[in-house]
């Protein structure tokens, strides 16, 4: 394997051991100790493997890529990982490419972005509509004299006033988790850590836990 991929391999494999840790943590409500790999591991790998995504070691200078191999050569100690390890990792990864759980993995975040951007979509759309009513009885409000009215018209206003800020805050919501999503797609490492798995194996998995059909096309 060359060099790109050598360290992509040892990211992946710590990656991948690192997450699994993390949903342990999840289990038992363990928040600082997620934190702390998060913070420790997933972000600082992270970059690492987004920034060699970008680059052509190929054309990089002798001394850059001396550089990455002690790099990779920092990684693969600090993790305690076998040259054999790495080499399997790799070559079941290449064995399964194309018929992987990556896949899987990557299909569904499409399925869930998809859903959650047409949900937001209709937020967007009750919103404007609610928003419409609400100005409607402002310029009302405006417009009336006799304070009956006025109360009138407030208590019209109070519960669509309401359901306004529910919707904005429900509106945030999904725009962190579209962020969110959408940054485990471009980063591509959240479903990549999972191409030594079979499809199959995964897909069984995920069709049992979340019940999506989708995923499969």
């Amino acid at each position: 394997m060359n060099l790109k991929k050598y360290i992509n391999e040892i990211i992946l494999i710590v990656l991948k051991k690192t997450m699994l840790q993390i949903e342990e943590f999840k289990k038992i409500g363990d928040m600082s100790g997620e934190e702390i790999l998060t913070s420790n591991v997933i972000t600082p790998y992270e970059k690492i493997y987004t920034a060699l995504d970008k680059q052509n070691i190929e054309e990089l200078s002798e001394e850059e890529r001396e550089k990455i191999k002690e790099i990779a050569s920092e990684l693969r100690e600090k993790n305690n990982l076998s040259e054999e390890e790495i080499e399997n990792s790799f070559n079941l990864r290449e064995k399964l490419k194309g018929n992987s759980g990556s896949e899987v993995v990557k299909r569904f975040f499409k399925y869930k972005l998809n859903r959650l951007l047409e949900n937001k979509d209709k937020i967007i759309a009750s919103y404007e509509k609610l928003n419409l009513e609400e100005q409607k009885y402002e310029n009302e409000l405006k417009d009336s004299i006799q304070e009956q009215e006025q109360f009138d018209i407030i208590y019209k206003l109070h519960p669509i006033r309401k359901r306004l800020r529910e919707y904005e805050i429900k509106f945030q919501e999904l725009k962190k988790e579209i962020e969110v999503l959408q940054k485990k797609l471009d980063t591509k490492w959240s479903y990549e850590i999972y191409g030594t798995v079979e499809e199959k194996e995964l897909l069984k998995s995920y069709k049992e836990v979340f019940g999506m059909e989708g995923i499969d096309e």
